[in-house]
């Protein structure tokens, strides 16, 4: 039992370690206190990569429209299974009802 815990323990050190290289590679050059933060850096980056702005899609009822039409094409299985369940539940329920009643 022994073994186990000696090779555990050297590969939490060994983890360790290569969490600590990693934190010092992100630092910077100058260290932590001179490096800037990992946002800053990762907004530089975004920035420095120019992706053109997404235009906005079609706006006004008739788009709204489209866009409900092709959702409930695509959803239309799911839409006749949850209307089948709610009739079902709203004609079952009032001679349930009535049967737990009279009992």
């Amino acid at each position: 039992m022994r073994g186990v815990s000696e090779r555990y323990d050297g590969e939490a050190e060994r983890l360790w370690e290569e969490l600590r290289a990693l934190g010092r590679s992100l630092d910077g050059p100058g260290g932590p206190e001179q490096s800037e933060s990992m946002v800053e850096r990762v907004l530089g980056r975004i920035l420095a990569e120019e992706l053109p702005v997404p235009a906005a899609g079609p706006t006004g009822p008739g788009a709204l429209l489209r866009g409900a039409r092709s959702w409930t094409r695509a959803r239309w299985r799911s839409l006749v299974a949850a209307l089948c369940g709610l009739l079902t539940v709203l004609t079952l329920t009032p001679p349930v009802r009535a049967a737990v009643a009279d009992w």
